[in-house]
This record gives C-alpha cells, structure tokens and sequence, in this order.
C-alpha cells in the first residue's frame, strides 16, 4: 500500500526547509524536490549567528567591507 501523505514526517530543520513560488510548490506537491523532478537553484544550509548578523548590519545601512565583516 502507498505510503500516505498525511503520514509522511519529514524532519523540521533548517536543512529541510525549502522555499518555493507558489506554482512550484504546487507542482512539487507533497515529494521531495528530487521526488518530483525539480532541481535546487540553491542548496540549503544552517542559519548561524554571523548570517543574522551580517542581515542586520547590512539593512542598517552600514559598510560590512569597512566594518571589517566580511572580505
């Protein structure tokens, strides 16, 4: 018997989470992305503190080159 869609856990963590347009995520329905035939354009990965950081200075306006944060 197939396996059913409200059944299905999948992990709840940064490294499973997919953002996706609306039609995509339509299309990919309730399968992987390799399920359903749909590449990545990037892969995913974990948030870290520097990340949080660096968004947050950056809409501040700030130069994160000057501030010595990133190369």
């Amino acid at each position: 018997m197939p396996e059913s869609r409200l059944t299905r856990v999948e992990a709840d963590t940064w490294l499973n989470t997919i953002a996706a347009c609306l039609r995509c995520n339509g299309i990919k329905a309730h399968r992987t992305p390799e399920e359903a035939g749909i590449p990545l354009l990037f892969h995913p990965r974990e948030i870290t503190a520097r990340d949080t950081l660096l968004v947050a200075v950056t809409a501040t306006g700030a130069d994160v080159v000057a501030l010595g944060l990133v190369a």
